[in-house]
């Protein structure tokens, strides 16, 4: 009885953790040159929690925008391989085209209003870093208590994390057509206290999210 109830409670967490998995990406199929060169245009990244900012990267506090595109350029070129131009810009810069995921969520990507004369774009806009705060139940001790026939009580565990959330659009520089697009959403743990090797990961965790299923990233 015990191995039937714990193989139910493994059953139902496998289904939760894959069936409700969001889509966050659609790439065109037609798409599977990789690019000698890509320009990323940016907006200037919204920091909503500006101590966090003031804690971690002092010098960089009238900087940010120019920190974050200097650090984001590296990623991009050493994880794609290809030759990387940034450009910070404002949200005023761009203008929102409405698109669907495959899941059928709406969502708004960015797209430049002036013409870029380049051979791939990336636009990347709003930009927003905050502190995460995530507070999970301990599923093990409840299945521990359902499989013993015992009262079930509330354990949970809290953790922290900073958190890049942002929506991008790659465009065909020539054709002007829409490659592929989707929502950026990661996050960079730490167990005691936040410094700026958490803001650098999460660039570098941002970029892989950027290329992942896209010719860059071969």
């Amino acid at each position: 009885m015990k191995k039937n109830v714990l193989f139910v409670l493994f059953a139902l967490s496998f289904l939760f953790f894959t069936g409700c998995a969001p889509s966050k990406q659609v790439i065109d199929p037609s798409w599977v040159e990789k690019p000698s060169t890509v320009t990323i245009l940016i907006a200037e990244p919204y920091v909503i929690n500006m101590n966090d900012l003031a804690d971690d990267l002092p010098n960089e506090l009238q900087t940010f925008p120019h920190w974050f595109s200097g650090k984001l350029g590296v990623a991009f070129s050493n994880l794609s391989r290809v030759k990387t131009n940034v450009r910070v810009m404002s949200e005023k810069d761009f203008i929102l085209d409405k698109v669907t995921l495959s899941n059928g969520k709406n969502i708004a990507v960015p797209k430049p209003k002036e013409v870029i004369e380049a051979e791939l774009i990336l636009c990347i806009s709003p930009i927003r870093t905050s502190r995460f705060i995530e507070e999970r139940m301990n599923a093990n001790a409840n299945a521990t208590n359902l499989a013993s026939d015992l009262p079930s009580s509330n354990s949970s565990s809290t953790s922290e994390s900073l958190r890049y959330e942002a929506s991008y659009a790659y465009y065909d520089g020539k054709k002007g057509t829409n490659l592929g697009y989707g929502i950026v959403d990661v996050r960079s743990g730490f167990s005691f206290y936040m410094d700026a090797s958490n803001w650098e990961e999460n660039i570098m965790n941002m970029v892989e999210d950027l290329i992942k299923k896209t010719p860059l990233e071969k």
